[in-house]
């Protein structure tokens, strides 16, 4: 008994879930994958993210002049979101040394403080902690969050730090205090510089402080009046802070003409376009975003909210319309994106957070009886048990490096090849051709090399462009590139090999 009241004391239980929370955390591998070099689903764009981190340490900590290592012939600056992970990994190598369990380990404390403040924010809505729990378990269960929670991409430390600004919000609301007002401005403007998606939330908050004015309430959880006019001033300044990092970007783009980020929406372009993408979604990625119950969960929790949506807290309402329509329009905007990009929905999973705080509000406003509590409950937490072992196979799946989603074995001997590299003398200051795949950074970015990167299917043509400016060196996975026709008149003089990568010095007349 003495455990039962514990566990349901609000303060208490915060610390509960996140003793429960960490171990979720390691029952789905997250810890092992820590400590993991940039492999499987989405190399190339974490290896794009990291090679950021990786030049802001060992080429310049000019934070407003991000480098990759795919310069071509210039200095490789180039514009992306606001990268300041990057930075902060950058300063970790600097302090450590090169490792990429750095940049892991904070995107993960950004990770973990968003879920522990998700918990947090239920505790402004919710009353009964099962619910709490399960408000927050259900819609984190995603093997695509947990898949980068602790991983190079941006979209979770967006999630994170978005997240964490609604605590603050909310907690603002109910009291005051600058303390809280400085970190809702800090945590919600990052979260939106990150990206872009997060200015949803932005908006959101915006809106409802309007909103306050034209009803004439305060939506304070307490008498003491939020200071509405910053709070409206502090949301403007972000979304504006936000327009000219991204005007900044593109201006970087088109200074140094080096596009490796996308800096644009992409709109499905005709009918056929929206049915190709949403089939190859449904045939791919829908297997992989939830554990199909909680899909006919979702259904049930929409509909149910539906039938119900008067009952439903002014604030949480507001919150959850305003998601709702924010998701579709992004969808919208980036739907091209979504047939190849599983994490674009990580900054979308608010609306469900705020779909199940609201379905859970709703019953506990029901004041149903305490059978049929204590069905909903174990119905609910059975569900979310086999979501998080579902969860904890399919990361086993993403790490195999025969995984059909992604076979990452051909780029197994890059992850070591750097000692190798170092040993053959190869100068910071030369330059490459790096034979492997489409991405500009995956090969370069193992090796710790500038230059070109170039398809193994390219044509001769994409080498000669290279050639022009005479880099020094020709770095190849696959032995047969070495006879292709631009070779020939000047064969390159091979001076390494480490087990499936050839090292050439390039010859010119």
């Amino acid at each position: 008994m003495n455990f039962i009241t514990t566990f349901q004391n609000k303060k208490t239980s915060a610390w509960w879930f996140i003793l429960f929370f960490l171990l979720i955390c390691g029952f789905t591998h997250v810890y092992q994958m820590m400590q993991l070099r940039p492999q499987s689903v989405h190399m190339w764009a974490m290896c794009d993210r990291g090679s950021v981190a990786r030049n802001y340490e060992q080429e310049s900590m000019n934070f407003f002049k991000p480098r990759v290592h795919e310069t071509k012939e210039g200095d490789g600056i180039t514009g992306l979101e606001f990268p300041i992970m990057n930075y902060v990994a950058a300063i970790f190598y600097k302090i450590f040394g090169f490792s990429e369990f750095w940049y892991r380990f904070i995107m993960y404390l950004v990770y973990a403080a968003g879920i522990i403040s998700s918990y947090l924010v239920s505790g402004f809505f919710l009353r009964n902690t099962v619910f709490r729990f399960l408000s927050v378990l259900l819609y984190t269960s995603t093997p695509i969050l947990t898949y980068y929670a602790a991983n190079f991409i941006p979209d979770t430390a967006s999630f994170g730090f978005m997240m964490t600004a609604w605590y603050f919000f909310f907690s603002y609301l109910e009291r005051p205090g600058k303390v809280k007002i400085l970190m809702f401005f800090l945590c919600v403007t990052l979260a939106t510089l990150i990206k872009l998606t997060s200015a949803i939330g932005a908006i959101i908050m915006l809106g409802m402080i309007i909103w306050s004015y034209i009803r004439r309430s305060n939506f304070a959880f307490s008498k003491e009046n939020a200071n509405r006019p910053l709070l409206i001033l502090l949301c403007l300044a972000t979304l504006g802070l936000t327009y000219y990092w991204y005007a900044y970007a593109k201006m970087l783009n088109d200074t140094y003409g080096l596009s490796v980020f996308l800096m644009k929406s992409m709109q499905p372009g005709s009918w056929q376009a929206v049915k190709d993408v949403a089939t190859h979604v449904n045939e791919i990625w829908v297997q992989f975003y939830y554990f199909k119950p909680i899909y006919y969960l979702l259904l049930f929790s929409f509909i149910f909210s539906l039938i119900y949506f008067k009952k439903i807290d002014e604030k949480l309402k507001i919150v959850y319309v305003g998601y709702f329509f924010g998701v579709i329009t992004f969808v919208y905007l980036m739907f091209i994106q979504f047939n190849s990009h599983d994490y674009y929905i990580i900054t979308l999973l608010p609306l469900l957070f705020y779909l199940f705080i609201s379905v859970f509000h709703i019953i506990e406003k029901l004041e149903l009886d305490k059978k049929t509590v204590s069905i909903l409950n174990l119905t609910f937490i059975l569900i979310t048990l086999f979501a998080i072992n579902f969860n904890k196979k399919h990361q086993e799946f993403r790490m195999d490096e025969h995984c059909w989603l992604y076979d990452w074995s051909r780029y197994k001997d890059f992850q070591t090849v750097e000692p190798y590299v170092q040993s053959l003398g190869i100068s910071k200051k030369d330059k490459a051709i790096a034979i492997l795949d489409y991405s500009p950074n995956i090969a370069l970015y193992f090796l710790n090399m500038k230059g070109w990167s170039v398809a193994d299917v390219a044509e001769d043509e994409a080498i000669s462009r290279a050639m022009v400016h005479r880099p020094e060196y020709l770095v190849i996975a696959d032995s047969t590139q070495i006879n292709r026709a631009i070779f020939k008149s000047n064969p390159p003089v091979k001076i390494g090999q480490y087990l499936s990568i050839s090292f050439y010095r390039l010859k010119y007349e």
